[in-house]
């Protein structure tokens, strides 16, 4: 499996909410960064970059085809592939692991144990 580790969060942020298109991250100041994402339902999840800050946000449900976890201070999200005996079967491909950081993408791989940095996509304008 791969984990596609998005290093966004700053100390005392919180994931809010994270869907195919777009990942927001709350401030213990009370704004937030909206990021968007691509690649997610073809297993390659990416960023950009450059994020949206805003002030004023309407909670939204959260998607059914994704699983988020809270491990200490970081958040692992999977994506629901299909449902046998009412339990959900995760995508064994790859996972987003939402963590502190600079604003990068590390790409882990679990079986070789290797890491590739990469930079998050620039918008084109």
């Amino acid at each position: 499996m791969k984990e596609f580790r998005f290093k966004v969060l700053r100390k005392s942020d919180f994931l809010c909410s994270f869907n195919e298109h777009e990942m927001i991250i709350g401030t213990d100041n009370g704004n937030y960064r909206i990021y968007k994402l691509f690649g997610f339902n073809i297993g390659e999840p990416n960023f950009f970059k450059h994020c949206e800050e805003i002030t004023i946000y309407k909670k939204v449900d959260l998607p059914e085809n994704i699983a988020f976890f809270k491990l200490n201070e970081e958040y692992r999200i999977y994506r629901i592939i299909d449902f046998k005996n009412n339990l959900p079967v995760f995508d064994e491909g790859f996972c987003v692991v939402i963590k502190r950081g600079i604003g990068k993408l590390e790409v882990f791989d679990t079986v070789t144990e290797i890491t590739l940095t990469l930079p998050a996509k620039e918008e084109s304008k």
